[in-house]
């Protein structure tokens, strides 16, 4: 039985060491502060009562329906730096974790994301003197991709719970490597192997 996290504390270092791993099996070795700013950021966004939850579906609207509000939006002088983060982290967590949302009007809406929360941590950086602070979203915006990447990651052992059929169509529908990755590594836990990778 899975032990119920009741503090911040415990869950942001439970998110530590999966994104920890995820890091080592991608190869990707991002700053201790980038590791740090992630698993925290998955906390907040992971609590109902959390005000960054609400935005995410703020930013849904805004980032789908209004592809020249968002910035403008985000740029109002009370609060500019607060405002640039937010959408920073809700374009994270929705090409991460709401990937398939995001694709769903095809691969140029998920770039769009990349570009705007990319661009939003960039600002950050831009008006800051701390030096530290000041590399940490600068790496989150040059590593955006690869970031939401991983987050996406986190997603792979609830569908590996899926048939390998549905998992397969997924791919079929997607053409996303995403999911042919996933199916590859079923198929190797299972004892199988792909004869030809190009058969997919």
């Amino acid at each position: 039985m899975i032990p119920l996290i009741k503090t911040n504390e415990e869950l942001t270092q439970t998110f530590r060491e999966t994104l920890d791993n995820l890091f080592d099996k991608q190869g990707f070795d991002p700053s201790v502060f980038a590791r740090k700013y992630l698993a925290e950021m998955l906390t907040s966004f992971s609590r109902s009562e959390s005000s960054a939850f609400k935005k995410i579906f703020q930013s849904i609207t805004l980032l789908r329906y209004s592809l020249s509000a968002p910035l403008s939006y985000y740029h109002s002088p009370e609060n500019n730096r607060q405002n640039l983060r937010d959408l920073g982290d809700c374009c994270l967590m929705l090409t991460g974790i709401f990937h398939d949302f995001i694709s769903r009007n095809g691969q140029g809406q998920v770039k769009y994301h990349y570009m705007v929360g990319s661009s939003s941590y960039a600002s950050i950086s831009q008006t800051l003197t701390n030096f530290d602070r000041q590399r940490l979203y600068l790496e989150l915006a040059e590593e955006f991709e690869g970031f939401s990447e991983t987050i996406r990651q986190l997603s792979v052992p609830e569908l590996k719970k899926r048939n390998i059929m549905d998992i397969y169509n997924l791919f079929e529908q997607t053409k996303d490597p995403f999911y042919l990755s996933v199916l590859q590594e079923q198929l190797v836990e299972q004892g199988q192997y792909l004869v030809n990778l190009n058969q997919f």
